[in-house]
């Protein structure tokens, strides 16, 4: 058995005991192992990778990718949300135009990343996800709060505040805190070795209970949530496709032959959607909470999208780093976002042509009566 099939099935196992533990932890409860994860494992995951890396300059490209992925995915989303379909100016539609571009690599692609691809590659990844962190919390939060003001013809209330707040957050961000640590250590030419032993074995321990972490986690939060899936599992596939497409000019563009470096390309963008952009939702719906009318937002369908997008995300990065052998060339990343475009696409047009001609046989029935 491959080295790759033994990691996939190991893993498996982890999110199978999170599978048989859901009904030992409540629901409640799990939002301390995720915070665990985010607060503690994952930035000392980080702050080791970053400081075994050689920096250059050429790096900073990474944040750059990653947030013109989220602009770009932003941009695409009004298309999509018409395809699913959702009605236009919808408090669904514009859930699902907020969640769709944003990105949370640190559950769903970061254990995967280091697992198969290495320390450097999680470094690369932790560089793009600043970018990726700019959309979500400030980016984000200006479209959510313009969408409010429009809705409610509010004017002359200034953001700058709340948009203040969350930059606070952004920079108090452990994961956020690691890297600027790391980064300011490598800048003056000190490494992981200037720490007492102590501390550099406590990190260690800390960096190791992640990906175990995580994949229980991943097991804990599966819900099988039938409302609106059919919509949500569409929106994810035109989601996932596209960012191949997009994953795949990317590396013919930068001429990227490095098998790890692709595989990162192609692995980044699949990240299940942020949880950021719903606290965004939740805060504008706490100020519409004493509005008789005319909601923005539909917290329900993002709790819906969140819960099915961990897992969607899971299958798919798994699936990909385990036969990163095949995946890792321009050829069969194309050819994959282009057969599911394709299968999207043609499914589209089945569903228009059933009920275009559904109606016309309602027409015709009506004018023979």
């Amino acid at each position: 058995m491959s080295e790759g099939l033994i990691r996939t099935f190991s893993f498996l196992m982890l999110i199978g005991v999170g599978l048989m533990l859901k009904r030992k932890i409540p629901a409640n409860q799990r939002s301390g192992i995720k915070q665990i994860i985010l607060s503690l494992a994952l930035p000392a995951v980080i702050f080791v990778s970053l400081q075994k890396v050689e920096f250059s300059w050429g790096m900073i490209l990474f944040p750059v990718l990653a947030l013109s992925f989220n602009i770009i995915m932003f941009g695409v989303s009004g298309w999509i949300s018409r395809l699913i379909p959702l009605a236009a100016n919808s408090p669904a539609s514009r859930t699902m135009r907020i969640l769709l571009p944003s990105l949370a690599p640190g559950l769903s692609c970061f254990p995967f990343i280091l697992e198969f691809l290495g320390e450097e590659s999680l470094a690369n990844a932790a560089f793009a996800d600043v970018g990726n962190k700019i959309f979500v919390l400030v980016i984000l939060y200006i479209v959510a709060m313009r969408w409010y003001y429009q809705l409610h013809s509010i004017q002359g209330e200034s953001q700058f505040g709340r948009l203040k707040k969350f930059l606070l957050i952004m920079a108090r961000e452990p994961v956020n805190l690691a890297i600027i640590v790391a980064l300011i250590l490598v800048a003056f030419g000190l490494n992981y070795s200037v720490f007492p032993s102590f501390i550099q074995i406590s990190i260690d321990k800390l960096s190791l209970i992640m990906t175990p972490l995580v994949m229980i986690f991943i097991g804990l939060s599966v819900k099988l949530t039938w409302s609106h899936a059919r919509q949500i599992v569409t929106m994810l596939m035109w989601r996932s496709s596209i960012a191949f497409v997009l994953s795949g000019v990317v590396i013919l563009a930068f001429g990227v032959v490095d098998p790890a470096l692709s595989m990162l390309i192609v692995l980044f963008p699949q990240s299940s959607c942020s949880f950021w952009p719903y606290l965004h939702i939740e805060s504008v719906t706490v100020m519409e909470s004493n509005l008789e009318e005319g909601r923005t937002f539909d917290p329900t369908f993002a709790l819906n999208i969140l819960a099915m997008s961990l897992p969607f995300s899971t299958i798919m990065i798994l699936s990909l780093a385990t036969f990163k052998e095949y995946v890792a060339n321009t050829t069969f990343i194309f050819s994959l976002g282009g057969v599911m475009l394709i299968m999207l696409i043609s499914t589209r047009l089945i569903k228009t042509l059933r009920t275009v001609s559904l109606s016309s046989n309602l027409a015709n029935s009506d004018s023979n009566s």
